[in-house]
């Protein structure tokens, strides 16, 4: 009914205020040339602060529709000098604006968003940012978003299982790599792109030539971008259709060194006007790649994309989009090797893996119901039954078959946004977006190598169905003070969505002896090759979670305009309502290894808890800033901390059986992360605009962080539970360098270096033993094992670096790309990225490699 009423409320507005979109405008056209007279062909031209914009053709001309009064038109491209010119537009009128753009680039015009999305130029952010244009970022040929965002100042990219599951880390934040602990959000077109958390980016978007452009904000967005996004944000911009009929094709394609066949992928793209006022873009892509090695199938998938805008002559917009993804995509990269030498086991090469196909021969039976007591579903309800699985609550598998589609992902979205002008000062934009999504995983890792002859292989599988609907309502209003000038912004989200986890896990010991093709040999006679098998509990998840939140901003402008100030506010909430629970077969004979618990957990949990941010920007000189800012941010528990089974019995309801109530270890979660940021930066251009300049220097504090981890809750018994890691200080700075001699048309250098410090603040209780007992190397049989008490098993490891996290990062570019004729041109270019100081464990024991790409 509420989703009604809001259709009812756009419609009828969108009614009230079409006869005056369709007054009060003009047209502007003209010719763009550069510094010969050529035709500067292909330039984008935008009028600041809307969504109406067009391209140069062939021959420099352009023309668009504009507001009546003063305007602002941008003239952008690559290889250019950005300009923003003056004008004013008169009702039912032509206004001619010819321009002369020079060679260059002068990155501190480009136009951004802010912390209300309102676009106004870089020099004037508040906040680090960086705008990645979808012309530079395809000529790299992403795979994934990572790919995208690898060169971007302050980004840590690791890509450790191939095409899936990107971790993107920005600013030293603690990520949990593989396990998608996210402090970054990743939105397309202003809404998160995907619910919940531990799920990949990869599997909800890859680029393609839908996308206009990637919006990269680091530093204080928590008012902007809610409860997951204190170290930052990436913001998917997807394409309007210009006026005229455009479309673009690429293919690409390589060879498998490991597998028969050939890499390609087919991308589309194909937009224009229908009507003056009204625009289509759609496209996408198909792929389909053997794999650089050794898997079960290729990945092989399709991502498809459309938008229709309508945009009215004042400058507002309706757009309609929707799109659909179906992708198998394996990430069984994982290689034999040596923890001492952190190298790959003698004879063995990077194109085999730890799949094999005796995956295959381990069949399983797994419960796919439960049956609990509604006493531990309501406690208000004790007589009220049971809750029970399907009826025969069992369910046939085999393991070379969970794994044929790796990670996968299949679903569909649709979407309804506008913003328009509602007079006097004010506009609106709501943004309404459906999805419905399955995916799922698939890991075979080998995480013990124990002997050149075995290795011990964990093999894990699971799937998730999610369904969400999210609406974001933004109210403006500009008004003028006094001397200042302020944008007022409230708004409100909402965001439900719905989650059904199944994951199984099994142990396996496989044989090495064949270093390149494991398990060939046989050890046991009645299962070649396969020395043990271990079915792992497997934990499956109900969970409905809603956000909501309210948020204020306001943007005021001092001094003509020299001085900015940036104020917000930001309230959320969470609720979540979780069944977690490890089924229990009540019938039938199970033909393979059965699940032997039937541990039960619900609960619900609701948690608020306020953000805000101060950003200052002070226009030093024409081409010169000085910019800073502080967020009070937090990351709120969300489904996947509470999945782990040990809880403790301070809960105001108990709502569990067969769990370990002594556990010195796990929490009570009942209040989300308080992180704290400030930075300080400095950016300017230099050499005529040629040499851009942006300086960030900033420190977090991360008090109460909250993981799922694995720790040992009695002798003997390791166990899931949620914890808090203690607290953590990063301090670092980005420097960023962008040259584009004026001279050299075409020419693009650039270098950003982030040196940074990750370290525990505070973190008493790490075990890094979980050996109750040892018996010393070389004892005679029969030594009685030497008892290890708790407190030579903990160690205090404040003040060391966290793990993963590089202390260094360095990228660098160079590009050239030159006109051969008005329909074609050529170019070359080379990037690189270094990652260094990086540690593989808390203690610190474990420097890891400097990587270069």
């Amino acid at each position: 009914m509420k989703i009604r009423l809001l259709l009812l409320l756009i419609i009828a507005l969108i009614i009230n205020n079409l006869s005056a979109f369709a007054q009060n405008k003009g047209v502007v056209k003209g010719k763009v040339t550069d510094e010969t007279g050529q035709p500067a062909i292909g330039v984008n031209v935008l009028i600041v602060g809307t969504s109406a914009g067009t391209a140069t053709d062939v021959n420099g001309n352009y023309s668009l529709s504009a507001n009546v009064g003063a305007q602002k038109i941008q003239f952008s491209g690559v290889g250019y000098k950005t300009i923003i010119q003056d004008i004013s537009v008169s009702l039912g009128e032509t206004t001619t604006l010819d321009i002369t753009i020079n060679t260059g680039t002068n990155l501190l015009n480009d136009v951004v968003v802010t912390t209300s999305r309102q676009p106004i130029r870089k020099i004037e952010s508040t906040t680090a940012i960086d705008v990645l244009e979808a012309r530079d970022v395809l000529k790299q040929v992403p795979l994934t978003i990572g790919d995208a965002l690898r060169f971007t100042p302050g980004v840590y990219v690791v890509s450790q299982r191939g095409r899936m599951r990107t971790n993107l880390i920005m600013r030293g934040f603690p990520e949990n790599l593989g396990s998608e602990d996210k402090y970054t959000a990743m939105l397309i077109d202003g809404l998160p792109a995907f619910p919940g958390s531990a799920n990949a980016y990869d599997q909800f978007y890859s680029p393609d030539l839908n996308m206009e452009r990637i919006e990269v904000v680091r530093g204080a967005s928590a008012t902007l971008f809610g409860r997951n996004a204190a170290a930052g944000v990436y913001n998917v911009i997807m394409r309007t259709g210009g006026e005229k009929l455009h479309g673009a094709a690429e293919v690409g394609f390589s060879p498998s060194p490991a597998n028969e066949g050939t890499m390609y992928k087919a991308d589309l793209n194909l937009n224009g006007a229908i009507t003056k006022q009204l625009r289509f873009n759609l496209g996408g892509f198909y792929l389909t790649d053997p794999g650089y090695r050794r898997q079960i199938k290729p990945d092989e998938g399709y991502q498809f994309r459309a938008n229709l805008d309508y945009l009215f002559p004042k400058g507002g917009s309706i757009r309609l989009y929707g799109g659909v993804r179906d992708f198998n995509l394996f990430n069984n990269v994982d290689v034999p090797f040596t923890i001492d030498g952190k190298s790959m086991l003698s004879g063995a090469t990077n194109k085999y893996t730890n799949y094999t196909p005796l995956l295959y021969n381990i069949n399983y039976t797994r419960p796919t119901g439960i049956t609990v007591p509604s006493v531990l579903i309501d406690p208000t309800n004790p007589t009220g039954g049971t809750l029970t699985g399907n009826a025969g609550n069992i369910e046939n598998g085999n393991v070379g078959r969970d794994n044929e589609r790796g990670n996968y992902t299949r679903g569909w979205n649709i979407g309804l946004k506008f913003n328009f002008d509602l007079g006097a000062g004010f506009s609106l934009q709501n943004h309404f977006r459906v999805q419905s999504v399955n995916v799922g995983a698939g890991s075979i890792i080998g995480f013990n190598y124990a002997n050149l002859a075995a290795a011990q292989i964990f093999n894990s599988t699971g799937i998730r169905e999610l369904n969400d609907v999210v609406n974001e309502l933004v109210i403006r209003k500009q008004v003028k003070i006094g001397e200042s000038k302020h944008l007022f912004t409230l708004g409100a989200y909402y965001g439900r969505y719905t989650q059904k986890t199944r994951a199984s896990g099994f142990l396996l010991a496989l044989n090495l002896t064949n270093r390149e093709n494991i398990a060939l040999t046989p050890i046991i006679p009645t299962n070649p090759g396969l020395l043990t098998t271990n079915l792992l509990r497997n934990s499956d998840l109900d969970a409905t979670v809603v956000n909501s939140s309210v948020f204020f901003g306001d943007e005021m402008m001092f001094a003509d305009d020299k001085l900015k100030i940036n104020v917000g506010l930001r309230y959320d909430v969470t609720d979540l309502d979780i069944l977690n629970y490890l089924p229990k077969s009540s019938t039938g004979t199970p033909a393979g290894v059965q699940f032997p618990s039937s541990f039960t957990d619900t609960r619900k949990v609701n948690i608020g808890a306020f953000s805000g941010t101060l950003g200052i920007n002070y226009l030093v000189g024409k081409n010169s800033a000085l910019y800073g800012n502080f967020v009070r941010a937090f990351r709120a528990p969300d489904e996947a901390i509470f999945s782990p089974l040990t809880r403790v019995p301070s809960e105001s309801i108990i709502r569990y059986t067969n769990s370990n109530q002594n556990s010195a270890y796990a929490v009570n979660i009942d209040k989300p992360e308080r992180i704290s940021n400030v930075e300080l930066g400095f950016r300017t251009a230099l050499l005529d605009g040629d040499l851009s300049f942006d300086l960030a220097t900033y420190y977090t504090a991360i008090n109460n962080r909250l993981i799922s981890s694995f720790r040992e809750v009695a002798p003997n018994d390791i166990r899931a539970i949620a914890i808090s890691e203690g607290s953590i200080g990063i301090a670092g700075a980005e420097l960023s360098l962008t040259y584009t001699p004026s001279s050299i048309k075409g020419l693009v250098l650039r270098s950003n270096l982030t040196f940074q410090r990750s370290t525990y603040t505070e973190f008493k209780n790490f075990i890094y033993d979980n050996r109750t007992s040892f018996v010393p190397a070389g004892s005679p049989t029969g030594t009685p094992a030497t008892p290890i008490p708790v407190s030579e098993r903990l160690r205090d490891v404040t003040g060391n670096r966290v793990k993963n996290i590089p202390g260094m990062i360095w990228n660098w570019g160079a590009s050239y790309e030159t006109k051969v004729s008005n329909s074609l041109s050529a170019g070359l270019g080379i990037d690189g990225n270094l990652m260094a100081d990086r540690y593989a464990d808390e203690m610190n024991f474990i420097k890891l490699n400097n990587v270069m790409l």
